[in-house]
């Protein structure tokens, strides 16, 4: 019975410190957990890493996967133009960087609080020009807030990501200069009421 325990642990254990390795078609190797083996991409935590954010790889990027129980998956040749047309890839990256935009961007950009800070301070009117202006520009890459700094870098996913970033940031602004808008309009209304009732 004890040797039964022993050996159950033993497996338990083994399995707990097993991984998989991703090769990626550079050489490097990423020592990983694999997660998901989607359709275009593979989701994965770093093995051995306090860092637990889940990251992704395209199989375009991968030359072979080593899972941790001896299978493998191995690419040959180019699988962008193999298995992906480029506009299906391309569609792909751009409506993956579109859905990690509504998961990670938060639209915390100084433009939001400028806009509020104007119309509260200078009227509703004066709190368009900067509403207006920063609702005409993308938000800049370091208020992205994206979760892959390597997916980030291509074309087709930062596309995505900045239309839906600069999507969620408009309507954070709009929201917000109603808001000020609203609470300067009070104060003058309360103001002028307080102001009448002391005549």
């Amino acid at each position: 019975m004890k040797i039964f325990f022993l050996l159950s642990g033993f497996i338990y254990l083994s399995n707990c410190f097993a991984q998989d390795v991703i090769t990626k078609k550079t050489g490097e190797d990423i020592q990983a957990k694999i997660l998901e083996n989607g359709i275009y991409e593979y989701k994965y935590i770093l093995f051995n890493n306090p860092d637990t954010s889940v990251k992704t790889i395209f199989k375009a990027d991968v030359l072979m996967v080593r899972y941790q129980n001896g299978k493998k998956d191995i690419y040959s040749g180019d699988r962008r133009t193999e298995y992906y047309p480029d506009t299906n890839y391309s569609k792909a990256l751009f409506d993956k960087g579109k859905e990690d935009a509504t998961r990670f961007y938060h639209g915390d950009d100084p433009a939001v609080a400028g806009t509020v800070v104007t119309t509260i301070v200078l009227t509703p009117i004066g709190g368009l020009v900067p509403f207006i202006a920063c609702s005409s520009v993308k938000p800049k890459d370091h208020n992205l807030n994206a979760p892959d700094l390597n997916l980030i870098k291509r074309k087709d996913y930062h596309d995505g990501y900045v239309q839906r970033a600069k999507s969620i940031k408009n309507r954070k602004l709009t929201k917000f200069f109603l808001i000020s808008s609203g609470i300067y309009s009070v104060t003058i209304l309360s103001l002028m009421f307080i102001s009448l009732a002391q005549k």
